[in-house]
């Protein structure tokens, strides 16, 4: 319920509107891609062979391709099986999407460039119905749900819908010569499976533990390589253990100045960030927390 603020303190109901048509809620979002969802627009009705897409979009930090759907009325169609279907058609098609890119933006990236194992599709509709969320509630497809509301004096809602804040696994694409196999990925396959260093194990999780609780919207995301957290679509940290040390990445926008802090933006790494904490002991374990939370609490205020 969205209400307004009368100046004799009385609360009203603000009226729900609905949209004109499906290209209108289109033309919105797209034009506020940025404000949404922390995107960059590329184009509208990118067709690829039978398939023909109401937006294709970039996010530059996972430096990944999101294809967005819209829908202005909630029914009973499957749009988990469209956005499988969707998302395969692009993974098989990546060179098409990449020229396309390459030429609306006039640079030269190569398939490569693009972290593919998180590419994802997204709805965006007033409403979804029971079995909609129903069907991604153990999300293994990187679909997600957004529900958008139009309201008088021109007050929009937009807010995550089920299982999106966190995906607890990941579909992921390895390519073997000709074939595509697809694996499921899982914290424990990422943290535990792959370090046996039970040290560095506990030093993620505890800091885990705590950038989760700095604020009840930071979301936690999986990759092949990195577990990312994110507060309003925007990427905060992303972590990484190895044998030796836990890795974490950030972009430092605070400028805080610290010995701990190392610069990275000329040098190779796995996570997203120009900046890289390494930890290996306790020693420093609480005033990293402390750059940690100086971060995030700046981050929020932008």
């Amino acid at each position: 319920m969205l209400l307004n603020i009368k100046k004799n303190r009385k609360l009203v109901k603000i009226k729900e509107n609905s949209f004109d048509s499906e290209k209108d809620l289109q033309k919105l979002c797209e034009k506020n891609l940025d404000v949404l969802l922390n995107l960059k627009f590329i184009c509208s009705e990118f067709k690829i062979e039978d398939c023909r897409f109401d937006t294709i979009a970039l996010d530059e930090e996972l430096k990944s391709f999101v294809i967005i759907e819209y829908k202005n009325v909630s029914d009973n169609v499957s749009v988990v099986d469209q956005g499988c279907t969707y998302k395969n058609k692009l993974l098989n098609h990546k060179a098409d999407i990449v020229l396309f890119y390459n030429n609306q933006f006039n640079c030269n990236n190569n398939i490569d460039y693009y972290d593919w194992s998180s590419t994802k599709i997204i709805f965006i509709a007033p409403d979804f119905n029971k079995y909609q969320q129903g069907a991604i509630e153990n999300n293994v497809f990187n679909i997600e749900f957004y529900k958008i509301i139009k309201f008088d004096n021109h007050n929009i809602l937009f807010e995550p819908v089920g299982n999106n804040k966190i995906n607890q696994k990941l579909n992921v694409k390895v390519e073997k010569k000709q074939t595509d196999i697809e694996e499921q990925y899982t914290e424990d396959d990422i943290i535990k499976l792959s370090n046996p260093n039970e040290k560095i194990r506990d030093f993620y999780y505890e800091l885990k533990d705590f950038i989760l609780g700095m604020h009840s919207d930071i979301n936690i995301y999986f990759t092949k390589i990195y577990v990312g957290f994110k507060y309003e679509n925007k990427i905060l940290f992303t972590m990484e253990t190895t044998k030796n040390q836990l890795n974490i990445w950030y972009n430092n926008k605070s400028n805080l100045k610290n010995e701990l802090i190392e610069d990275v933006s000329g040098k190779g790494h796995h996570g997203i960030g120009d900046y890289h904490i390494k930890i290996r002991d306790k020693n420093h374990f609480n005033e990293i927390k402390d750059i940690i939370q100086q971060e995030f609490d700046f981050i929020k205020q932008i």
